[in-house]
């Protein structure tokens, strides 16, 4: 019997020391009956514990009734009455997700949900991002972000003396999706040449990624702007779709990169302007002093006839067959990056005529009586204009076309030597002849007898006739 009492008393010990709230009564049993034991400042009233004033005696009477005052801090006014104080629970912000579109701006603030009583304390790590705020009294959140910024959690507490509860709220404020326009849809680029391209402009928004699909050509690289530079290796036509985005969208436009050889650069005939004679073999090849190789050429206008203009290589060969005036031709050197133009003097002239000859070159004539005709005979280029010096006797006639000289000589002319001159586009020949005129010589001459006496130391005069 003496255990039974140690021990009802030592377990009564105990839950008197856990009964400290004002609001918790402990049953034991002590021996063999149940003792009913109230907690500080309450009053054992009818087998209840009610609250007692200062002096022991029951508030408000025998009922054992208090006004919202007398709650505790863990508490609540309840039903008209004080009841234990729950914590918060099921604490939302609708989705707990909070996405800033560009310009737009929470009005009233967000106000949170929850379970249980009403939190008196309000906090969020890490705290929210700068331009928002959270009410601690109501936990409302107001504002929206002064940055662009990712998705990022924030997890709100919401806490009263009961407990807490917590939630993670995602804030995003997304940037405008990019629209940029390319300096030039369509791009013509040298082979081997550095290029150092402008990134494309921006209507709105940004990019912080860029691609291009397929990838650009061999040796050329997009940049983390989106401006394209490098040096070209591949010769070809490919189209790209370029693409710029930043995680609140994308924007693509298509580029057409061309690249071509370096055009030809100083195309020229060594040797030009060009002289050649009639019926001489003509072989002109072209060089290039610069840039990429010629892949056709051209000529305007085309070259004399006898001669062939090769468009693949440029060459000009064969035999001129027609005198050809001075002519500039412009000839076109082309390839996928070009063209280069030059110009070409084209002449054609004769063979200088040689060999002139006058049958000898010797006139001897009797004058009055002899009518010349004569025409000279050459070799070489065809004569186009002829001259003599001194001029001939009078009543011959030099013809200054053909060198022909004609008539009959009317003054008597010691020998004389002349200098004839033919000329053509190629030069002059050259030759001399040798002229005289001379008086008839008398034939049948007669007279009066065949025979006569005549005295000596006497003058006498036979008539011829």
């Amino acid at each position: 019997m003496a255990a039974a009492t140690r021990t009802n008393a030592i377990l009564a010990i105990v839950l008197a020391a856990l009964v400290t709230s004002g609001s918790w009564v402990a049953y034991t049993r002590l021996s063999d009956r149940a003792e009913i034991i109230c907690g500080e400042g309450q009053e054992l009233v009818d087998g209840e514990c009610v609250v007692a004033d200062d002096s022991g005696n029951p508030l408000n009477g025998e009922s054992g009734t208090h006004s919202q005052s007398d709650c505790t801090v863990s508490e609540v006014w309840r039903d008209e009455e004080c009841q234990p104080m729950q914590a918060p629970s099921n604490l939302s912000y609708g989705d707990n997700e909070l996405t800033f579109m560009p310009g737009q701006t929470l009005h009233g603030g967000i106000s949170p949900s929850f379970s249980g009583d009403a939190p008196d304390q309000w906090m969020a790590t890490p705290s929210l991002p700068e331009g928002m705020t959270l009410d601690n009294a109501s936990g409302e959140i107001f504002g929206r972000p002064v940055d662009e910024m990712t998705p990022q959690n924030h997890t709100i507490i919401a806490s009263n003396h009961a407990g807490s509860t917590t939630v993670n709220l995602t804030i995003s404020s997304q940037p405008l999706p990019p629209i940029f326009q390319l300096e030039d849809p369509s791009i013509m680029l040298i082979l081997g040449v550095e290029v150092d391209l402008e990134p494309p402009g921006f209507q709105s928004g940004s990019a912080d990624t860029w691609s291009a699909e397929p990838p650009l050509p061999v040796g050329l690289t997009l940049g983390a702007d989106g401006g394209i530079d490098g040096t070209p290796v591949t010769m070809g036509v490919t189209t790209h779709t370029i693409r710029g985005a930043n995680w609140a969208g994308a924007w693509t436009q298509n580029l057409t990169i061309t690249i071509v050889e370096q055009s030809p650069s100083g195309a020229f005939y060594q040797g030009n302007p060009f002289v050649f004679r009639l019926g001489n073999d003509v072989d002109l090849q072209p060089m290039i002093a610069s840039g990429g190789n010629p892949t056709s050429w051209a000529i305007f206008p085309a070259v004399p006839e006898g001669l062939v203009f090769n468009t693949s290589t440029g060459q000009i060969s064969g035999i001129p067959t027609v005198l050809y005036e001075e002519t500039i031709h412009i000839v076109w050197a082309n390839n996928s990056g070009g063209s280069n133009l030059s110009a070409l003097t084209l002449t054609v002239i004769d063979n200088r005529p040689k060999v002139l000859d006058y049958a000898g070159n010797y006139l001897d004539l009797i004058l009055f009586f002899e009518l010349v005709n004569l025409t000279p005979t050459h070799s070489g280029g065809q004569p186009t204009s002829w001259e003599i010096l001194p001029t001939l006797p009078n009543g011959l006639i030099f013809n200054s076309t053909t060198g022909a000289i004609t008539g009959a000589a009317t003054e008597l002319w010691d020998w004389t030597n002349h200098t004839v001159w033919a000329n053509n586009t190629g030069g002059v020949g050259v030759t001399t002849i040798h002229v005289r005129v001379v008086d008839m010589t008398p034939t049948n001459i007669s007279w009066s007898d065949t025979m006569f006496t005549l005295e000596a130391n006497v003058s006498v005069r036979l008539n011829a006739t």
